[in-house]
């Protein structure tokens, strides 16, 4: 996988991920509020389309992840300083930069 397809993948993980989150909070707003906010039987529709629809994105995001993360670590992180050095030849070294790719 190339360094464009990772982006991809990673960027569509975390929004997978963040509308997984945003459906959580939702859910709490509805099952926590003191006042009643919809007719009961159109609360228990929507809690029912969250938890569908959570699942849908969870399962996606594990999809995902799976095949971002079939190399094994040692593997992955060989190639993430691969990565890390040619960037940084190609922007300018600094200390910092050297030390932080010592301490990995």
């Amino acid at each position: 996988m190339d360094v464009a397809a990772e982006v991809r993948f990673t960027y569509k993980m975390g929004e997978l991920l963040g509308d997984d989150h945003d459906l959580t909070l939702l859910r709490q707003m509805l099952t926590s509020s003191d006042k009643p906010l919809g007719e009961a039987g159109d609360v228990e529709l929507l809690l029912a389309l969250i938890e569908h629809r959570q699942r849908q994105l969870q399962s996606e995001a594990m999809l995902l992840a799976k095949r971002f993360f079939q190399e094994p670590p040692a593997e992955l992180n060989r190639r993430l300083k691969g990565y890390w050095r040619t960037w940084r030849e190609a922007n300018g070294s600094n200390e910092q930069t050297e030390a932080t790719l010592a301490i990995a």
